[in-house]
């Protein structure tokens, strides 16, 4: 068993290192995109000097003149529509997942009449699971539609099977992470409030909600 988890967080490290690489690459090329073409210093984006919508102006006016053309997987940018549709791509998708009740998010209740609870739950890793399993295998180099995707219900199943299995693999390392870094983020909030009665942790939007 030792050896098993050995493997496990051997690939995990390989899997993390190998996007901590993938991060660094994409930062550096917005670092060069924004300091070099749109002449917006870091500084300035940290500093909240520079809206969204003006950087997105800039974007335009340099694919216009063009002095500094964009292109996505051969399509040019013509206004602000494209480019909000190619950020929110996945998280559209998403969205509507829940506005057309595709995704249920309910728990089998043996004990119960109907045999589904009422509430839906909703958390990081089924997120985690969901962006894994099917918004990264939906879309083709393009970002559009896979036809193969929508085919092979199988593959789709499999990887569901592995991300319920790697779920019960870690939940004990996750649960005691997730537990300690709880009470250590909102243990002091609750002592030095006015009212102690509170329940404890910042009251919030649920993950569904959001």
């Amino acid at each position: 068993m030792l050896i098993v988890y050995i493997l496990l967080f051997s690939a995990y490290g390989v899997f993390a290192i190998t996007t901590f690489v993938s991060s660094v690459k994409d930062a550096l090329t917005a670092k060069f995109i924004f300091e070099d073409k749109l002449g917006i210093s870091a500084r300035k984006l940290e500093g909240g000097a520079v809206d969204w919508h003006e950087i997105v102006a800039k974007i335009l006016e340099l694919q216009q003149s063009g002095e500094y053309k964009i292109a996505i997987h051969g399509q040019d940018i013509k206004d602000e529509l494209v480019v909000a549709q190619r950020i929110m791509r996945r998280e559209n998708f998403m969205i509507a997942f829940f506005n057309e009740d595709i995704l249920d998010l309910t728990i089998q209740l043996p004990w119960k009449s109907g045999g589904r609870s009422k509430r839906k739950f909703y958390s990081k890793s089924i997120e985690w699971s969901v962006y894994f399993c099917v918004l990264s295998f939906m879309f083709n180099h393009k970002y559009q539609i896979r036809p193969a995707f929508c085919m092979d219900s199988i593959a789709l199943q499999r990887r569901f099977m592995f991300c319920g299995i790697a779920h019960v693999v870690f939940m004990p390392f996750l649960l005691v992470f997730m537990t300690l870094h709880f009470f250590m983020q909102n243990l002091y909030n609750f002592r030095t409030a006015d009212t102690p009665k509170q329940p404890l942790g910042p009251k919030e939007w649920s993950n569904v909600a959001k």
